[in-house]
């Protein structure tokens, strides 16, 4: 999670952090919280929510994309671009779309770990390292920064009911640092999720 503070420091967004009462660092911090419960949540109730594991199957173990990483990149990328930017701005309500969407994604990265250990034992664990850590290094601290920018648009929203106002600053300096930060590195992450993860996958365990 070395690349999550990376994001932090040195920021364009340094300046505005003395006008804005909740720092982005602390709320990243909160994010990467919320986001290793739900994720442990999903790993040891895995068996209740099959129905879940197979939809997600279906969804984005798609064979077509799978066998273009080009395509399979292009998705990836527009997939996760679109969510990360959207719960900047829904962060309005109340800071309720960001703290959702970290949830429902450590519950699914759970999930996909127990689908991985129930199907290999053991070596599960090591598919799953596999899989996820090559990318995830890139976009998980990614995705917290930009829920933590939702979030504190949210907490703006709350402060702006007790007369402070910082909501567009907040607002603007989360779109700012998701153009300057969050994308770039979403995109280095679907390259490597696109071309290299399944590499690595097919010289560990000799997948076609």
């Amino acid at each position: 999670m070395v690349w999550g503070f990376k994001l932090l420091e040195n920021s364009f967004f340094v300046e505005s952090e003395r006008k804005i009462k909740n720092p982005v660092w602390k709320i990243f911090l909160l994010v990467l919280v919320i986001f290793v419960f739900s994720a442990f949540y999903g790993y040891f109730n895995g068996g209740r929510f099959q129905l879940i594991v197979e939809t997600l199957k279906k969804i984005y173990w798609v064979e077509t994309l799978k066998a273009n990483p080009f395509l399979l990149m292009v998705f990836i990328f527009s997939n996760n671009a679109f969510k990360s930017f959207m719960v900047i701005p829904l962060g309005v309500f109340l800071t309720l779309p960001p703290i959702i969407f970290i949830v429902f994604n450590g519950f699914v990265v759970g999930l996909m770990a127990y689908e991985a250990v129930k199907r290999l034992g053991e070596l599960g664990f090591i598919y799953f390292a596999a899989a996820i850590l090559p990318h995830g290094v890139f976009e998980l601290p990614a995705v917290f920064l930009s829920a933590a920018l939702g979030i504190r648009v949210g907490l703006a929203v709350i402060a702006r009911f007790r007369g402070e106002n910082g909501v567009f600053l907040a607002w603007r300096d989360g779109l700012k640092t998701y153009f300057s930060r969050v994308l770039p590195i979403l995109f280095i992450a679907a390259i490597i999720e696109a071309f290299i993860t399944p590499k690595i996958l097919q010289i560990l365990f000799f997948t076609e």
